[in-house]
């Protein structure tokens, strides 16, 4: 997540960023640690988006599940 918004306050457009982080695999510090590929970026969603599935938004999903609070919300 820092990495991309780093990448976008460096003016880098939504194409070079998603050449620097597809194919890429990140580890996520939730949950059960599982390692995930990442295969593209929706840059229409945001936290306050729907997660598919749910009627949940990301904020209130990972709080619910995980107990993670998202502070940054831009």
């Amino acid at each position: 997540h820092q990495f991309i918004i780093n990448m976008m306050n460096n003016r880098k457009n939504k194409k070079m960023i998603e050449r620097e982080v597809t194919g890429r695999s990140v580890l996520a510090s939730y949950g059960n640690y599982r390692v995930y590929k990442v295969t593209g970026i929706d840059f229409k969603k945001d936290p306050y988006s729907r997660v598919d599935g749910t009627n949940l938004n990301f904020v209130e999903y990972y709080d619910k599940n995980y107990g993670i609070k998202i502070s940054d919300t831009k």
